[in-house]
């Protein structure tokens, strides 16, 4: 990614509200952080291996995905940047589906 892009998107994330994860009914402390812990470890394995596959077209896009990456720029090296950028973005959106199949939602932090 080139440094004149890198601005624009460094002022939208200091824009997003800060959130955390919770889950109905946890404090978010002791054994509920241990909970949340578990299973961010348990999604983030298994969606690596599934945007693994899809990128590979062992499986199919699902659900299907948000995930929005710049212009390869060509070249093969930037082909490749290209291809980890998407992959490591689906990793991410994959791992927010599994946290919210297993009752976890974004809170924003009040700030």
């Amino acid at each position: 990614m080139k440094p004149a892009y890198l601005l624009p998107l460094l002022l939208l994330a200091a824009c997003a509200p800060a959130t955390h994860w919770a889950k109905p009914g946890m404090s978010g402390s002791g054994a509920d952080a241990d909970a949340l812990y578990n299973d961010t470890a348990a999604c983030r394995a298994t969606a690596y291996e599934r945007a693994s596959a899809e990128q590979a077209g062992l499986l199919p896009v699902d659900p299907p995905s948000k995930v929005v990456v710049g212009s390869s720029g060509g070249g093969d090296e930037s082909g490749m940047n290209y291809r980890r950028q998407y992959r490591v973005a689906r990793e991410y959106e994959l791992i927010d589906y599994c946290l919210q199949g297993k009752g976890w939602r974004r809170v924003s932090d009040g700030k």
